[in-house]
């Protein structure tokens, strides 16, 4: 899998030239902050939300064809995400006594391919973008307390996910361009999964999951 992103990450980055003016628009750099937080489905009945995580963001892009108003975007960027998880501890031998909460961190490698819709304007245009997203866990937060160590182990190493957006660029100043940029994303499998037997419910089968969700504020420059 390493071998195949490299790939990835070469053709992104380095296709990305004004080699070919009939495909390449332009290509460009971004970063910014990422908010992001766990919806949780607990025990086959509820569903509550984890306390958001706010991280950072930083990547590149190109964007294809060269024509009026549509193009698409090929892009990867490194992303921190993740969420407080709280579940309760025992103190002096009597379970299930304190609640405590501990940060959930978890980095993402993320290529996405989306379609773009530039609005015709003045100085400024606004546009829209979504497509599909794939996201590889690339790092994970270690040496934290049980049992919280063990939930981080649990979570999946490739996630598919979609993205929807839109943003404001400028037209180009001599070869540069200026952008910021508004994105949702959102996970269509679960990020977590855990199935397992309740020793003091007759051997029932419980199961746990977990989606991401992030909303994205970039700023970029484009040549």
């Amino acid at each position: 899998m390493k071998r195949s992103l490299f790939v990835l990450l070469a053709l992104l980055f380095f296709a990305a030239t004004p080699a070919d003016a009939q495909l390449i628009k332009h290509w460009g750099l971004f970063g910014g902050v990422t908010s992001s937080e766990h919806e949780v489905n607990e025990y086959n009945l509820s569903v509550r939300h984890l306390r958001g995580n706010t991280g950072f963001h930083m990547g590149g892009y190109a964007e294809w064809l060269n024509v009026p108003r549509v193009s698409i975007l090929t892009q990867f960027s490194y992303v921190q995400k993740g969420a407080d998880w709280e579940y309760y501890e025992t103190i002096y031998d009597i379970p299930f006594s304190n609640l405590v909460t501990r940060h959930l961190r978890l980095d993402y490698l993320s290529l996405a391919v989306l379609g773009k819709v530039t609005l015709p304007a003045g100085v400024l245009l606004p546009y829209f973008v979504g497509g599909p997203r794939l996201d590889f866990l690339v790092w994970r937060e270690k040496n934290l307390q049980v049992p919280l160590n063990f939930i981080q182990e649990k979570f999946k190493d490739v996630i598919w996910g979609l993205t929807f957006g839109g943003g404001i660029q400028t037209r180009s100043i001599g070869s540069v361009l200026l952008l910021m940029e508004f994105r949702y994303n959102m996970d269509l499998n679960n990020s977590y999964e855990l199935t397992w037997l309740h020793p003091f419910d007759g051997g029932t089968t419980y199961r746990t999951t977990m989606k991401n969700s992030s909303f994205d504020v970039s700023v970029g420059v484009g040549f």
